[in-house]
């Protein structure tokens, strides 16, 4: 009987002293003396291993601690002894995270939201895992949890929205960026960054809307209209005029600055309006002359305009400096060489442009065209250049009508015959294609067909001058109706 209290008057006193242990380890851990928690947690885990909780508290104190490997060691023991603590597998999932270890962070941090669906922190982190995964519309299902729980907070909302966008889904992308838009959460300066989202998500129009709905409020917003500038620039030729009117407007806003100077004379060299884009740039050189990307787009308004030595000129000033697109350079370079009738630098420039960057199909185009001006010895190579800007650009029929000229030169006519219909199949108002080939026609003896191809290059020509004639003539309606 004595030795039966003797042993309960024992462990009473244990317990004691565990629960003592654990709130002394607990307040450390919260006071940020993770030295002093860890080891009270070492402790107790050795008294009680099969405690999860003791092996979870000694997990966190190692993380806090920078012992990855520990921690992640005391959260694997949790999680076997139990394998449903939600809280267990995002802690453990946030370690992995950490490692860049992404598949087994996203295991568990699924594993935990099975048990616990509703935890707003491991939602975000899981949609931001999924997202920098790359698997976007898996991220709209957490991002949704969060959002009703936290729908004010801003970077949910823009990512909800952009995974939407990246995820293909631009209709929800569309409802959910109109819902952000009326709401008084965002910013002017917020919408204009989730239009510049937008934009690298490829949704333009959205991102549009986006940047009017910005201005609408905060009219004189530089990074603004800039962006709108731009935005509208790649919306194609009707969309121009607007693109010129937003990047000018940017520049009266904030003139020093060479993003918004460069981006209006790039507007106004897209626009081919290139008589002003050299006056702007004649105004802005004092600024911003010394510039390699104000060189280079002084060239082009140069080049634009037929003033090839003063282009020339330029381009050579920027080939002596650093500059993201040196092929670009060389291949202005070589076509202004070629326009002065001196063939041999523009050969060697068309293949400088080739060397640094092999895939744009024009280069190719460019080098075959000027190698078959240089006679029957450089056929082969002319039509090997071109049939590689043809690989480069297969739904591009202007490779294909330059190689059917290499055929004719070289007298194989029935290929370029063959190329020549294939070209006006699908595009049947391509006029100079309609004029090679009734001269192919004629030379294979077909005068029916070749009589054909001159009246349809004929009709063609007749309909390109009647639509530039209505074109004309509403644009000239538009301006007597805007005065």
């Amino acid at each position: 009987m004595l030795g039966y209290l003797i042993l309960t008057l024992l462990l009473s006193v244990h317990g004691f002293s565990q629960q003592t242990l654990l709130l002394q380890a607990r307040e450390h851990l919260e006071a940020g003396k993770y030295v002093e928690a860890s080891q009270e947690l070492q402790q107790l885990v050795k008294a009680t291993p099969k405690d999860p909780v003791l092996w979870r508290y000694l997990g966190l104190a190692y993380a806090r601690l920078n012992e990855t490997e520990s921690a992640i060691v005391a959260f694997q023991k949790a999680l076997a002894i139990a394998p449903k603590d939600a809280e267990t597998c995002f802690n453990l999932g946030a370690l992995y995270w950490s490692r860049a270890d992404t598949n087994e962070a996203l295991q568990l941090y699924r594993r935990g939201l099975e048990s616990n669906p509703a935890d707003v922190g491991a939602n975000e982190n899981y949609a931001l895992l999924l997202m920098g995964a790359g698997r976007y519309r898996e991220a709209i299902e957490p991002l949704t949890r969060v959002k009703a729980k936290k729908s004010s907070e801003l970077p949910v909302r823009i990512a909800l929205i952009e995974s939407f966008a990246k995820g293909g889904m631009v209709n929800e992308a569309d409802r959910e960026t109109k819902e952000l838009l009326e709401s008084p959460i965002a910013s002017s300066t917020e919408k204009i960054e989730l239009a510049a989202l937008l934009v690298k998500d490829k949704v333009p129009l959205l991102a549009e809307e986006t940047l009017r709905n910005a201005l609408n409020s905060s009219p004189d917003l530089a990074e603004g209209h800039a962006l709108l500038g731009q935005v509208l620039l790649g919306l194609g030729k009707d969309r121009y005029e607007e693109a010129v009117w937003e990047l000018g407007r940017a520049v009266q806003l904030d003139p020093n600055s060479p993003p918004y100077s460069m981006g209006l004379a790039q507007a106004l060299l897209i626009s081919e309006y290139y008589e002003t884009a050299l006056q702007f740039l004649e105004a802005v050189k004092d600024r911003f002359g010394t510039s390699p990307e104000f060189q280079f787009k002084l060239a082009l308004a140069y080049y634009g305009l037929n003033l090839y030595p003063q282009a020339i000129a330029e381009f050579e000033k920027v080939l002596s400096q650093p500059f993201t697109r040196m092929d670009l350079v060389h291949y202005f370079l070589a076509d202004s060489y070629l326009f002065q009738g001196n063939l041999m630098d523009a050969e060697v420039h068309y293949r400088k442009a080739m060397e640094i960057n092999p895939t744009p199909s024009i280069y190719y185009l460019a080098l075959g065209s000027l190698l078959r001006k240089l006679g029957p010895e450089h056929m082969a190579e002319a039509i090997q250049a071109t049939q590689r800007a043809r690989e480069l650009a297969p739904s591009d029929p202007e490779p294909k009508v330059q190689l059917a000229l290499c055929y004719e030169r070289t007298g194989d006519l029935t290929r370029a015959e063959d190329l020549l219909e294939e070209v006006l199949r699908s595009q049947p108002e391509f006029n100079r294609a309609h004029i090679i080939l009734a001269r192919v026609y004629y030379r294979l003896g077909k005068k029916v067909e070749g009589d054909r191809e001159r009246q349809a290059a004929a009709r063609v020509v007749e309909e390109d001058a009647l639509r530039r004639q209505k074109h004309l003539a509403i644009s000239f309606s538009e301006g007597e109706s805007s005065k």
